[in-house]
């Protein structure tokens, strides 16, 4: 089931319910407690689990997934979380809208692809957040405080989201939306009470900009080659094994520097089937600082990137590269070996973060959600 509808701009996205596409922080270090980084407050766990976790406590699988309304009540209690079980990272936007990337919350279609010149694109669909929900643990920085999570009502996409061919699989517009069930409450004993005293703390949720202020953050992270932080609770070790290799039960962080616009090209453009990079790639890139190998990966993906705590990106991709060197003789210039992380910057979806748009955002958001449920409710899973 899709359903299209236009928020504005470059904001058209699809209500969807990704292919498990998800990414990891290799080097990064701990963050045991809440700190002066705003982003520990609004981000979000998303979990790959259905339920409690099998690995985790036999009982409590046992016990809730006995529970004939536990999947429809939209809370998760008294599970043991499972560092494995993550998913990806999200933003919370409001109480009951996380913002992630769209490769978390879909999966690529097998017949919408687009060919242009010597590139194909292969456009996301929605998976259904009924047969594929997911689990959204909010403001936690470690998994052993995690005792009630949110499960998914319906996911969104921008209609734009592809996977275009390239070395590492890179995902142009890869914006989303998980849309709960229930409002998010940190009131563990009694979860349909959501206090106002939460509501009114504006550091509980993603910062939302007005328009030109979205603009002036982006020219500032592109000119200014910003250090920014990045965190997650993905692998920790460099790794394609995503069956053995452990996860990071405690969040982890890193900053990394963001590269211009002319740097980025230099580094993505020769591993992409296209020489079409102003119209594929919608995301800004970071490299470790100098000294450091680190890069984001296997369940870092739709974490918030934030800039002097400012929310400016979510994470889509990262990995290891070669690009040639920037020297007179460009095609004689010896190749370079880096870390690149790339993240898809908030000024490229303005309805779900500018204040002007946010109001209608969350009308229509919440309308498509409860539309594609009514739809939903008539296919046989």
């Amino acid at each position: 089931m899709v359903i299209l509808f236009l928020l504005c701009g470059l904001t058209s996205i699809t209500c969807s319910q990704s292919e498990q596409r998800v990414k990891r922080i290799v080097g990064g270090k701990e963050l045991l407690h809440h700190t002066s980084y705003a982003v520990t407050k609004y981000f979000v766990w998303l979990s790959n689990a259905h339920f409690c976790s099998f690995t985790g406590s036999f009982n409590n699988f046992i016990s809730e997934l006995s529970k004939p309304d536990s999947k429809m009540s939209g809370y998760i209690k008294g599970c043991d979380v499972v560092a494995r079980d993550v998913l990806c990272g999200g933003a919370l936007l409001t109480t009951r809208i996380v913002q992630t990337a769209c490769h978390c919350v879909a999966r690529v279609s097998e017949t919408d692809s687009e060919s242009q010149g010597q590139y194909t694109s292969r456009r996301f669909v929605p998976k259904s957040a009924f047969t594929d929900f997911t689990v959204a643990f909010v403001g936690h920085t470690s998994i052993s405080n995690m005792k009630l999570g949110f499960s998914s009502k319906a996911f969104i996409i921008h209609e734009k989201c592809a996977r275009v061919e390239s070395l590492d699989k890179f995902t142009s517009y890869d914006y989303g939306i998980v849309v709960l069930k229930k409002e998010v409450t940190p009131n563990v004993n009694d979860p349909t009470v959501v206090p106002q005293s939460y509501i009114s703390d504006p550091s509980n949720f993603a910062p939302v900009y007005a328009l030109d202020d979205l603009t002036y953050m982006w020219w500032d992270l592109m000119s200014k080659e910003k250090v920014c932080l990045f965190v997650g609770f993905g692998f920790t070790t460099d790794s394609n094994d995503r069956e053995n290799t452990p996860r990071s039960a405690v969040l982890q962080h890193v900053w990394n520097t963001v590269k211009g616009y002319d740097t980025c090209k230099l580094m993505t453009e020769p591993h992409l089937k296209s020489n079409n990079y102003s119209e594929l790639v919608t995301n800004l890139c970071a490299t470790s600082l100098a000294g450091q190998k680190t890069t984001m990966g296997h369940g870092d993906s739709g974490a918030p990137v934030t800039c002097d705590n400012r929310y400016v990106g979510i994470v889509s991709s990262g990995g290891r590269i070669e690009f040639p060197a920037i020297a007179d003789n460009y095609f004689d210039a010896p190749a370079i070996e880096a870390r690149v992380s790339w993240f898809a910057p908030t000024v490229y979806a303005p309805l779900p973060n500018s204040a002007e748009h946010r109001a209608s955002f969350v009308y229509n958001t919440l309308k498509s959600a409860d539309d594609s449920v009514r739809k939903d409710s008539k296919i046989k899973h």
